[in-house]
Parts: C-alpha cells; structure tokens; sequence
C-alpha cells in the first residue's frame, strides 16, 4: 500500500507539471529546488544559475512526460535531480570547453534523450528569436503558410496578389534563413 500512495504522490507531480497546476508546481519549487541548487553551487554554480537549470529541467520533465508510454522508474526528485545534474553538467563543459563530471547518480535518466529534448527546445527558442525579427507582414505570410493556408488564400486574407504573396514568402524565408545561418547560436546546434 505505502508504494501505491508514494507512486501516487510521485505522479501527483508529474501531471501538476503537465497541467501547469500552480499549486504543485509552488511544492515542487519549495520540496526540489534546495537540492538543485546545493548541486549547482557545490559546482561552480549560483543561485541564478540553479534557479536557470531547474526551469530548464522541469520544461524537459514536460515534454518528456507528454510522450506515450512515459513511465517514472524512480522518485520524481531523482529523475528531476539527474536531468539538472546533466543539464548543469553539459553547461559546464561548454563554459570551459572540456571534460567534467560531477559526482551523483545517473540511472534515472537517458542522456541521450536529456540532450535531444534540450536541443529540441534550443533550437525552437532560436527559431522564435529570428522569426520575431522579421517585419509583421513576413511574419503573418509565413504563419499563414506554415498553418498550410494556400498562397491564394493568404493573398485574399492581406489583400495581396498571388504573385506578390509568392514573391514575399520568397523574400521572408530567405531573410530568416541568412539569420539563423548567421546566428552563432545555430552553428552551436548544427554541430
């Protein structure tokens, strides 16, 4: 019985997290947060930079809980301890461009997958940053095109033509594209 309610209570967190629940995202704050910045700051690390992790590590925690199947093969604390750790972990190396480890236990969590979800969510950041750049008429041609409306469609919608739409998504994807090919941000993610 007593496994039943501490699983209970370890997904009681895991669908706050997923239902954006206020108040078991404050418990999750006030129970996790403390260790997480013990870790960072044992690490080299600050408050800011702990407080910066664990955001980070509850976005992964989501994204990781939305996929079907999810299953939590340990306590929520050490499956959100082991993505900080490996995300604070990852942080270091690329501040100071070589090996680290950091003492803890890694059995709850795939790197791999740890690091595909963080790249995923670098590379959506990235791609909001330089699409907010661009004007507001390339931003709503290439929305409206993204949504699959047709080129038609978006003409009737801004009042252009069809041949001006075509020629202004061109001119829109092209000058996002230099952007982010330019940004150093996006040279870190393709490698």
């Amino acid at each position: 019985m007593l496994k039943k309610e501490v699983q209970s209570i370890e997904y009681q967190y895991i669908r706050g997290i997923l239902g954006n629940d206020q108040q078991v995202l404050k418990k999750i704050y006030q129970d996790h947060l403390p260790g997480i910045i013990a870790m960072v700051k044992k690490n080299n690390g600050s408050i800011e930079d702990a407080k910066d992790i664990f955001q980070e590590a509850i976005l992964i925690v989501y994204d990781k809980a939305r996929q079907p199947g999810f299953e939590l093969k340990g306590t929520f604390y050490s499956f959100l301890f082991g993505v900080s750790r490996f995300l604070w972990l990852r942080q270091l190396k690329k501040k100071y461009r070589k090996n680290i480890t950091i003492d803890g236990d890694e059995g709850y969590i795939d790197e791999g997958e740890v690091n595909a979800l963080q790249e995923k969510e670098e590379k959506w950041k990235l791609f909001h940053e330089v699409f907010v750049r661009l004007g507001e008429d390339c931003q709503k041609v290439l929305q409206y095109f993204f949504d699959g409306m047709s080129l038609k469609d978006i003409g009737e919608k801004m009042g252009y033509s069809v041949s001006y739409v075509k020629l202004k998504k061109f001119k829109c994807k092209e000058q996002f594209s230099e952007w982010m090919k330019n940004d150093r941000r996006y040279l870190e993610l393709r490698n």
